[in-house]
């Protein structure tokens, strides 16, 4: 795994500093690499996002200026695959963050207990997430990243891998074969003919699901409530 790139943005120098430890003792325990940055606004944090490109950042929600949801949501524009975990003291904001897809939520009354978990977590995703999906077409051979992978999409004996930037993979190959090889990196079967990539999915919307690029994917009758169970277990 690369070096890991760690920002913590709360406007409470005491809270930021106490976040922080918690953090680095957590990661140091993983025994990886990273640099961790320290931010007081939100605004400081976007900025240098679009320099370093975070891999994971722990954010307040409740700042003045610029919230902790208004950040993410321009960290997300920006940079999609920035982990995003929420800290707060108050429990009425989790709803309306949702919006920005976060990862966890962390309450500031249980830091100790649910930063574990969730640097734990996030490390894990991290790990799948640099799996890279060996393809070939026409006699070349393509290494793509499984983290940009949105959907994929199947075609009688074809399939077509897209992704975040709109690139496309077409090949031939049965999804039934790609969905074993790509289902322990959060990939899930919505459909006979579709798989997506549930770290993009916004919401379900009757029968379809939404990703992030506003794509719609069907999801059949047979397979709605286990997506619908896969997607809590993802954002718990």
């Amino acid at each position: 795994m690369n070096h890991l790139k760690i920002a913590v943005c709360d406007d409470e120098a005491s809270t930021l500093d106490r976040i922080s430890s918690l953090v680095e003792s957590k990661f140091s325990e993983c025994k990886c690499n990273y640099e961790l940055s320290k931010f007081t606004n939100g605004k400081d944090l976007i900025l240098s996002n679009c320099e370093v490109n975070y891999d994971i950042i722990f954010l307040d929600i409740d700042m003045p200026g610029t919230n902790g949801i208004e950040a993410a949501a321009a960290i997300k524009h920006g940079t999609p695959n920035t982990i995003i975990i929420f800290i707060t003291g108050r429990d009425e904001l989790v709803f309306e963050s949702i919006k920005t897809q976060p990862f966890r939520f962390i309450r500031k009354s249980r830091l100790m207990e649910e930063i574990s978990e969730a640097v734990s977590e996030a490390y894990k995703l991290i790990e799948r997430s640099s799996y890279k999906l060996t393809i070939k077409i026409d006699n070349k051979l393509y290494k793509i990243d499984v983290g940009v992978i949105t959907y994929i999409e199947s075609d009688k004996n074809y399939i077509t891998v897209n992704t975040f930037s709109g690139k496309k993979f077409r090949y031939k190959q049965s999804i039934s074969t790609i969905e074993e090889e790509l289902e322990p990196y959060g990939f899930i079967r919505v459909h006979s003919g579709y798989m997506v990539n549930q770290k993009y999915i916004q919401r379900i919307d009757g029968n379809d699901v939404i990703i992030r690029n506003d794509s719609r994917i069907p999801i059949s009758r047979a397979k709605k409530q286990y997506v619908q169970q896969k997607l809590l277990e993802y954002l718990r």
